[in-house]
């Protein structure tokens, strides 16, 4: 790109860091399916004093400069649990931003890369923010959707500027939609659904389905995470849920759980399946007005009622019990529980390497992936 040498410096101090919280805003104002999260809620991902994650992870911060104007950030972070828990030696990037300047985005990269070497990783990764437990991958189908609530959301243009610094593809993930109008209209399918749960539970009378209720949908959360942290062993890139982290998100995503939305299969009493979701809180952030986080939190509890998308953010079933049809029941169950709330059902993250999750639902009422997430990976050095 011709003008002005690109500079990368480190975030230092609390003017750099007002820059890399202010880029993101900027370089998306025209974007009409952006929506510009929560000030604080942008701070806090990558906030060490206060979020879990860093409690076992680091990070360094950079910013691109042309001619003292801010073009780009990334942070390079080292997660040790993830490490330990594989035994690799793999950095992560995330936090990535950059306009359409491939000389730029290679600069950060590069020194990003150089950080994550001199502390001995041997593989860049990403983007995550600040991991997969968050906002992760570039989106390189569905950009004109707007994100769900804890989803990534980037121009199309990302994917190229990544494999210009010498990234390549590592792993997809893929969010799913199904809308009540598509439910309505196979009705006879959406039959079929139903009449697959009770043929389940009545073959299987020691399976029982239990949907949350606001007492004791804390504990619910805790077990759902035990449970999770042991079957999800085989899942690409599945880092454990720590303690600290699991009270974290427990705090934040209360606030707008609905018990509707969380549904366990017991198998007597020990747990053997589970679907988990959430009101879709940006739909009603994308509602607010104003730039201030106050103005628009006091705007929140008006348009809430107004969310009409929820978001599957949890779905498993012990491998032991798979055959049995347990996620084909618990989502009939779900979403017959929902639709007089809700008319779309997102479903994401489902791992390329995981789509028999859905596999079973899929054949009744069909779903074709409505976003694609993007995991880019590069030896180090970056060539």
């Amino acid at each position: 790109m011709n003008g002005p040498a690109v500079e990368i410096r480190p975030v230092a101090s609390g003017a750099d860091w007002a820059a890399f919280h202010a880029l993101r805003p900027v370089l998306y104002r025209d974007d009409p399916a952006f929506v510009r999260p929560l000030a604080a809620e942008a701070r806090l991902a990558i906030d060490p004093l206060r979020h879990p994650f860093w409690q076992h992870a680091e990070r360094q911060a950079y910013l691109a400069e042309r001619n003292g104007r801010v073009v780009g950030r990334v942070a390079a972070i080292i997660d040790r649990l993830h490490n330990q828990h594989y035994g690799d030696r793999t950095g992560f990037f995330g936090f990535f931003e950059c306009e359409d300047d491939p000389e730029a985005a290679r600069a950060l990269l590069t020194t990003a890369a150089e950080w994550l070497s001199a502390r001995g990783c041997d593989t860049i990764r990403g983007p995550v923010s600040p991991s997969l437990k968050g906002e992760f991958g570039v989106v390189v189908r569905g950009n004109d959707d707007p994100p769900a609530i804890m989803m990534a959301h980037t121009p199309a243009g990302h994917g190229p500027l990544l494999e210009s610094a010498g990234l390549r593809k590592v792993h997809d993930f893929h969010a799913f939609v199904l809308d009540k109008a598509g439910i309505m209209g196979r009705s006879e399918n959406w039959s079929t659904l139903r009449l697959l749960k009770e043929r389940i539970l009545a073959r299987h009378p020691d399976l029982r389905i239990v949907r949350a209720t606001k007492q004791d949908l804390a504990a619910t959360l805790k077990d759902v995470n035990e449970f999770a942290n042991r079957i999800r062993e085989t899942v690409w890139g599945f880092t454990p849920i720590t303690p600290a982290e699991l009270d974290f998100l427990t705090h934040r995503i209360m606030r707008v759980m609905i018990p509707d939305l969380v549904l366990t299969m017991r198998r007597g009493d020990e747990l053997v399946g589970y679907v988990m979701g959430v009101p879709d809180v940006n739909q009603a952030l994308a509602r607010t007005r104003g730039s201030a986080d106050i103005l628009r939190l006091v705007q929140m509890p008006f348009l809430m009622p107004k969310i009409r998308r929820a978001r599957m953010f949890g779905i498993g079933t012990d491998p032991r019990h798979r055959s049995l049809g347990i996620l084909p029941a618990l989502f009939q169950a779900m979403i017959e529980g929902a639709l007089h709330r809700f008319d779309a059902f997102e479903f994401g993250w489902i791992s390329e390497a995981n789509l028999q999750s859905l596999r079973a639902v899929q054949h009744i009422l069909p779903m074709e992936p409505r976003k694609t997430y993007r995991l880019y990976e590069a030896p180090l050095p970056l060539a």
